[in-house]
């Protein structure tokens, strides 16, 4: 759940067939992190030999680690850990590294669906020789209820609603507290205006925050009546 080594370097297949190192090990431990760009720490591939020759190829190395504890987290970029591809040969191809660990444990909000994670074993050299095994993942992903949640009467038939955005989330939506939703999926926003309800009638809704197909909890209710026609 936490990765802490680095993978592992690739077996030699003699002086020219050397094996590829291993990814490193990357261990972040932050308050605030937002992903949009590229962690890298594959392994590297084994190396080839020359046809004829007496040395074997090189055992691809293996994917390292990376370890990510965050209170909030957010981002669409990615994660690479993949194993290296075993060296090719004509008598003694090498075996692919295997893929390695990632772990992105969420304290406080957030949501890591979005982000591309690779922990895919390194494909083989050839022959008979095996591909790595594939790496792990594991999240903890914390999409909280929106705050605030409020409504403003703005006539006989229409109230405003607005909320704060929650951390990680990719889509809302109002429910009503007596059943059914009351929006459609709202997208990236923290405002919204139901229409034609009913003149001098009170109402109580509540919104949840989404993200790649979950919901979070309810937020607060907020309960208004619309004006008198």
């Amino acid at each position: 759940t936490a990765p802490i080594n680095m993978g592992s370097g690739g077996g030699g297949g003699g002086s020219t067939g050397t094996g590829g190192s291993g990814g490193g090990i990357v261990i972040l431990d932050v308050n605030t992190m937002i992903l949009d760009g590229i962690i890298l720490s594959s392994g590297n591939a084994g190396r080839s030999v020359p046809t004829g020759t007496t040395a074997a190829g090189g055992g691809g190395g293996s994917g390292g680690g990376v370890n990510i504890q965050a209170v909030t987290f957010s981002g669409s970029g990615s994660i690479d850990v993949q194993g290296g591809r075993g060296g090719a040969d004509d008598v003694g191809p090498a075996g692919g590294g295997g893929g390695g660990r990632v772990a992105i444990n969420i304290s406080g909000s957030g949501t890591s669906c979005l982000i591309s994670v690779a922990t895919a074993g390194g494909i083989s050299g050839g022959g008979t020789a095996g591909a790595g095994i594939s790496g792990t993942l594991m999240t903890t992903d914390l999409l909280n209820a929106p705050q605030n949640f409020s409504g403003t009467v703005i006539g006989a038939t229409s109230i405003q609603w607005n909320w704060d955005l929650a951390n990680g989330a990719t889509d809302y939506q109002i429910f009503s507290s007596t059943g059914g939703p009351i929006s459609p999926p709202l997208g990236q926003t923290n405002n919204y205006t139901t229409l034609d309800l009913t003149p001098n009638t009170t109402v109580s809704f509540y919104v949840q925050a989404r993200a790649c197909g979950s919901n979070s909890s309810d937020s607060t209710a907020d309960t208004k009546a619309t004006f008198a026609d």
